[in-house]
């Protein structure tokens, strides 16, 4: 029998990992309202390796590697779609192991979204993930959603008996940091400036190279352009004979 790995990701939604023919890893994405068929799924590559999975319900970000590999592959989970994200992580030395530190340890002025520390065959290394972000001083409120804390949801005899808890959310947000969403518009620096002017000079000199020179100029390419239109209705049509109506019907 080959190893599976099931998630939970929601009340009634959980990712299973697997095997397929082929010795090909896969995981779905299923709903438990219908089991029918997963709502989505992704075929990964040949392997024999034992799954190793972690699941970030604020980012819903799956991270996904296999016993002895070196390579964490990371996907993002929305609704029922999946992408992989280019930013994989590829260790030094295989992985035996992973374990996931708690959001409230993240390094959020670093813009840390993940942190972990990874089991080798004689090591413990830790393992940050981060978003490449300009404006740091600011809290990443589009990255960082409200979290769990670490106090117990409930007690032993409370989920015993089947009592219902919310869960506790806070806010990873520095007291002394600013919300990036509330920040004022972002300065240009010089080599911004330089390039848009750059940019704004190569504009101007596009739309002088086309510009007429004098009215002769002007008449001559606008008489090109229009060589092939109708002559009905332009500024330079000439009246066009008919006889389709007699002079004595023009009469009262």
């Amino acid at each position: 029998a080959r190893e599976v790995s099931i998630i939970w990701i929601g009340e009634s939604r959980m990712i299973t990992v697997g095997f397929i023919k082929g010795s090909k890893q896969q995981f779905s994405v299923w709903d438990l309202t219908d089991l029918s068929s997963p709502k989505c799924f992704k075929t990964l590559g040949t392997t024999n390796a034992v799954p190793i999975t972690h699941y970030d319900f604020d980012t819903r970000l799956l991270f996904l590697t296999g016993m002895a590999e070196r390579r964490l592959k990371i996907y993002q989970i929305n609704d029922n779609q999946i992408h992989e994200m280019t930013g994989s992580f590829q260790a030094s030395s295989e992985i035996m192991g992973f374990a996931f530190r708690h959001k409230t340890e993240l390094n959020v002025r670093n813009i840390e979204i993940a942190a972990c520390y990874k089991l080798g065959r004689r090591e413990i290394s830790p393992i940050s993930f981060t978003v490449p972000r300009k404006r740091k001083e600011y809290f990443q409120d589009d990255l960082y959603t409200l979290t769990r804390t670490k106090k117990p949801l409930a007690t032993t005899e409370d989920w015993l008996a089947g009592k219902e808890i919310e869960a506790e959310l806070i806010s990873l947000k520095p007291d002394d940091m600013q919300n990036l969403s509330e920040a004022p518009p972002e300065e240009l620096t010089e080599h911004q400036k330089k390039h848009m002017e750059t940019l704004k000079n190569i504009e101007q000199q596009k739309l002088q190279s086309f510009a007429p020179r004098s009215a002769e100029q002007a008449i001559e390419s606008f008489s090109r352009m229009t060589a092939d239109n109708p002559v009905v209705n332009r500024w330079d049509a000439q009246p066009i004979e008919s006889n389709d109506v007699d002079d004595d019907e023009w009469d009262d």
